[in-house]
């Protein structure tokens, strides 16, 4: 069976707003938001097929990290913007954990189909959601064993 790998967009460090004068209400604000930083995958496929069976299959994987921008960073005193650097370095290599954990899925989800001679329409679909579905376990179980980034540095301090 054939297979092609078309990747879509692949963007590492796109950029919301952080609202707020201070950090108390740049967190505020990344509260509020629940994530503060995002990776967003996404595996797109088609395939074709002769009698139910599949002759090709064509993936479509994507990505997108979300980082936060906090214009009020360059007014801050510099124990903040050192605390907010520290945080963003974290939530950084957080997000790439998450696309390490998709990139290596993907892998996995080509090497199942590479290694099929043959395969119904119906068998495939099953295939691609099981995969898809073990990916999404992942993200969610290494969100819990950090708690989201922030039991590996994923937080800001609040001067009083």
């Amino acid at each position: 069976m054939k297979l092609e790998v078309n990747w879509g967009e692949r963007i590492g460090n796109s950029k919301f707003t952080v609202k707020g004068d201070d950090v108390k209400s740049a967190v505020k604000y990344l509260n509020a938001k629940g994530e503060w930083g995002k990776f967003k995958g996404n595996i797109k496929y088609k395939y074709w097929a002769d009698s139910g069976n599949v002759t090709k299959v064509r993936l479509i994987p994507s990505y997108k990290i979300k980082m936060p921008s906090w214009p009020a960073y360059r007014k801050q005193p510099q124990t903040v913007k050192d605390d907010w650097d520290s945080m963003y370095k974290a939530l950084l290599k957080h997000e790439n954990k998450h696309k390490d954990i998709f990139i290596t899925g993907l892998n996995k989800l080509e090497k199942d189909i590479e290694a099929l001679s043959a395969i119904t329409v119906n068998d495939l679909k099953s295939m691609l959601a099981k995969d898809i579905s073990a990916i999404q376990k992942k993200h969610d179980a290494y969100d819990k064993q950090t708690e989201h980034g922030a039991a590996r540095g994923v937080e800001l301090t609040i001067p009083n």
